[in-house]
């Protein structure tokens, strides 16, 4: 885990690539606040939902 942010939180998959884990995808029943589940430095398990290679961006969950 590389920081939790108001809108989710940021995973490091691999070195010099991170993804978000949207505050929708962190639970089964969407959290108050994303602290409330994961802190700076847990590490998780993630399922990759999508990957937009336009807007270097990688769509992350831990739900599954």
């Amino acid at each position: 885990m590389e920081r939790v942010v108001r809108i989710g939180a940021f995973v490091r998959v691999r070195e010099n690539f991170a993804g978000l884990v949207p505050i929708y995808e962190l639970a089964e029943r969407d959290p108050e606040a994303p602290e409330s589940v994961l802190r700076n430095g847990d590490e998780v398990m993630v399922e990759v939902l999508g990957i937009n290679l336009h807007r270097r961006r990688i769509l992350l969950s831990l739900r599954s």
